[in-house]
């Protein structure tokens, strides 16, 4: 089920995140003591953010996790209006090495990943013209999912309720800017508890999405820039095979 609030974010997480001190765009720095509790206006602020980018149509991605030893970074779209998103996945190990970039087309409950070496291996097989694999979206199985999925429900139709978010004493952190294509976008922080919020303080969008991962002891950043509706490209049906049909290669050609 898709979170539609930014209360159903939070709960989508609960596995994978738990609270901590705030950070500023991955570098932590305000103790926490300097937090406070937000007021009713900045309540109804924050019950308009996810409403006020999906009403954006669309934005420019970019997001990053490390995990064990290596760090990933995902850049692309996302079509908030039609639920459907695509980034272009790096990987690059503790020892400066990188892994071969690909791409990942999804949707909130699937993703397309395009597979290095599948086509070949495939039409070797009888097969051609098949490049892509088919697979749950499901967080627990990778951070590349936890991703994915913080980025297609930072939108709603469904405002949130700012009582709820009072009585939950969301906090804000401080004022801070966002960078948006060489511009200076002013922002409110929040924190919720488990995740924090990089609020515009003008266009009063989600720029920035911030949550830490029980599971690795790493933190997932999400940054929207360059709000805007979008057409993204997603793979044709005769390219995508589902990943129980070929997991003896996907095993192989993705190394794990």
């Amino acid at each position: 089920m898709r979170p539609s609030t930014l209360a159903g974010l939070a709960a989508a997480l609960v596995a994978l995140v738990v609270p901590v001190g705030c950070s500023d765009g991955g570098n932590r720095a305000a103790p926490t003591t300097t937090l406070r509790v937000i007021t009713p206006d900045e309540a109804s602020r924050l019950a308009d953010a996810l409403v006020k980018n999906h009403d954006a149509g669309g934005a420019r991605v970019d997001t990053r996790v490390t995990y064990g030893t290596a760090s990933f970074r995902a850049t692309g779209e996302i079509d908030w209006v039609h639920h459907v998103g695509r980034v272009t996945v790096t990987a690059r190990r503790s020892d400066g090495t990188a892994a071969t970039p690909f791409d990942i087309a999804f949707n909130p409950n699937v993703t397309f990943e395009q597979v290095p070496g599948l086509e070949v291996a495939l039409a070797a097989r009888g097969r051609p013209g098949v490049g892509w694999v088919e697979r749950p979206l499901d967080p627990s199985t990778t951070p590349i999912h936890v991703l994915l999925r913080l980025v297609e429900t930072a939108s709603s139709t469904v405002r949130d309720n700012p009582v709820l978010l009072l009585q939950n004493r969301v906090r804000h952190v401080r004022s801070d800017h966002v960078d948006d294509g060489g511009k200076r976008v002013a922002v409110e922080v929040y924190d919720e508890g488990r995740t924090r919020l990089w609020i515009g303080t003008d266009d009063g969008r989600v720029h920035r999405i911030e949550a830490d991962l029980a599971s690795t002891g790493s933190v997932a950043t999400v940054t929207f820039s360059a709000f805007g509706p979008r057409t993204v490209k997603v793979p044709a049906e005769a390219e995508i095979v589902p990943v129980g049909e070929v997991s003896d290669l996907y095993q192989k050609l993705v190394g794990r």
